[in-house]
């Protein structure tokens, strides 16, 4: 078989994970192309046919269907974002023999879809050579490092021509019988269309919304259910339906149910971590956005073998998943250089994705809840040689299950089915 494989954006993490794969489907004797960046359905088409590919692999994207991929190519979608509208983005492109993956248990992320293909799940890998490449005595340790993105502060920049639109919308609103009339209803439609433009959401709106979020959503639990938050955020816009053809608001919801969360976890980890101690170190984009962390804020590190020095000499790898599953590169990559991972507990720890599939709190790496952190953060912090057994033990078992060439393996085997 020969594999093409397309990231979702044309950045290093994504074109480091297109790349991995394709080294396994290497290692294991089969022809494999990662190409650098994502590419229209025209040209993936017109790409798979040039190559000879029997397997068109793409990261965040349904079967392409205007035009459609030549029906003896095989797709496989990898998802390693899912958002409220992902699933009405099928357009009822998959056939049977074509896979669909989440990162983790689709579920619980949010892909429950009736698929005529199989849907399974795919965490990442680790490429072999970091973990030879990367061993030694480490230095400048460091207590609490984070290796990730953080969404930039939640601001909100009012109108006064749209603040008054909407005010004069909502007292017309609740004049009986007037209020709801065809007429009226027609007015504050125009106002609103003409003051409200497409893409923005009302600031009493938007704030609402936020602190519904807020209300709803608990920070370092591993709970996020994106159909039942952005259902009630949905619920809560419902009165003001004659904003209409404002797609900022659909736009804000996808936000808050997949990137304000994200925002809340990361917030709340790295104040309880600074509880603790000062000596933090935090790396990738958007620290700098906050002004409470960019003390902290070291820069973004792209190279892979300057990334996993960082993990080998924190003694403490923060480490965070809104919908609890664990299983992601950083913490993949960190335990196979012997790093220490610090992960909070979740409900879905047994599910695919999850912690408690591969690993054991303990033994493996060190498990908090909000109420735990500084009493387990302090205690592995002041066990040294606890925390060196935990890193060898989990490395033993990355490099016995977790390489690339393992999830390629995976990938064969379900193209059986």
């Amino acid at each position: 078989m020969r594999f093409l494989i397309t990231p979702n954006f044309a950045n290093p993490y994504d074109q480091r994970m297109v790349g991995g794969l394709a080294a396994g489907f290497i290692e294991l004797g089969y022809e494999a192309i990662a190409l650098p960046s994502p590419m229209s359905a025209e040209k993936i088409g017109d790409i798979a046919e040039q190559v000879g590919a029997d397997v068109v692999m793409q990261v965040n994207r349904f079967r392409p269907f205007d035009p459609p991929l030549p029906p003896h190519i095989r797709h496989i979608a990898w998802f390693h974002d899912v958002f409220p509208d992902t699933s009405h983005d099928l357009n009822a492109t998959e056939r049977h023999g074509d896979i669909v993956y989440a990162l983790g248990d689709a579920n619980v992320l949010g892909l429950n879809v009736e698929l005529p293909c199989f849907l399974g799940s795919l965490v990442t890998g680790v490429d072999p050579r970091l973990v030879k490449d990367s061993r030694g005595a480490p230095s400048q340790p460091v207590d609490f490092s984070l290796c990730g993105y953080i969404p930039a502060p939640l601001v909100f920049e009012p109108s006064r021509k749209s603040q008054l639109a909407w005010y004069l919308n909502e007292r017309v609103d609740r004049i009986p019988l007037i209020g709801d009339s065809w007429t009226v209803r027609q007015l504050r439609s125009r106002l609103l269309q003409r003051y409200l433009h497409r893409g923005y959401v009302p600031y009493p709106l938007a704030t609402a919304l936020r602190e519904a979020t807020t209300a709803l959503y608990r920070p370092l639990r591993g709970e996020l259910d994106i159909r039942v938050l952005s259902g009630e955020l949905r619920s809560a816009v419902e009165p003001y339906a004659n904003l209409g053809t404002n797609n900022g608001v659909e736009r804000f919801i996808n936000m808050l149910t997949y990137d304000y969360p994200r925002l809340l976890d990361r917030v709340a980890l790295i104040r309880a971590a600074l509880e603790v101690s000062q000596s933090l170190e935090l790396y990738g984009p958007g620290w700098d956005k906050h002004e409470q962390f960019r003390a902290y804020h070291k820069g973004t590190v792209n190279d892979p073998y300057a990334l996993l020095s960082i993990f080998r000499r924190s003694r403490i790898n923060l480490a965070n998943n809104t919908h609890g599953l664990g299983l992601h590169s950083r913490t993949l990559e960190c335990m196979a250089v012997g790093g220490f991972v610090f992960m909070h507990r979740s409900p879905h720890d047994e599910s695919p994705g999850g912690m408690l599939t591969a690993f054991e709190p303990d033994v493996h790496y060190g498990a908090y809840t909000p109420e735990t952190f500084r009493e387990q953060a302090t205690r592995w912090l002041r066990d040294e040689a606890g925390r060196i057994k935990v890193g060898a033990q989990a490395a033993a078992i990355i490099r016995e299950k977790h390489l690339w060439r393992h999830r390629a393996q995976q990938i064969v085997e379900d193209l059986k089915r």
